[in-house]
C-alpha cells in the first residue's frame, strides 16, 4: 500500500518545516496579508493564531525552496464548531 513513485522516497515528497510565529495570538503584517491573499485567492479563512502562521511560513519556504508551480497540501483543520454552516 502506499504511492510508487520511482526514484523517491517518502522524505522527498513530506516537507516539515518549523514555522513558529512572533508568539501566541501575535501577528505580524506580513502573516495578515498572507491571511487575507489565501482567503481572497481560495474563500479559506485562515485563523492568526496557528494556521496563518502555518501558511506564511510554507508559501516563505517553497518560494525559497521551489522556482516553478508545483502541487502542495496543505492541511487545514478547524476547532470552530459549525465553522462551514453560515
Amino acid at each position: 500500500m502506499g504511492i510508487d513513485i520511482p526514484g523517491k522516497t517518502s522524505r522527498d515528497l513530506i516537507r516539515i518545516i518549523n514555522g513558529v510565529g512572533s508568539g501566541y495570538a501575535v501577528s505580524t503584517p506580513a502573516e495578515l496579508d498572507c491571511i487575507a491573499h489565501i482567503a481572497r485567492e481560495t474563500g479559506v479563512v485562515l485563523d492568526p493564531v496557528y494556521t496563518g502562521k502555518a501558511a506564511l511560513a510554507m508559501v516563505r519556504d517553497l518560494e525559497a525552496v521551489h522556482d516553478e508551480p508545483m502541487r502542495v497540501l496543505f492541511i487545514y483543520r478547524t476547532h470552530q464548531r459549525n465553522a462551514w454552516h453560515v
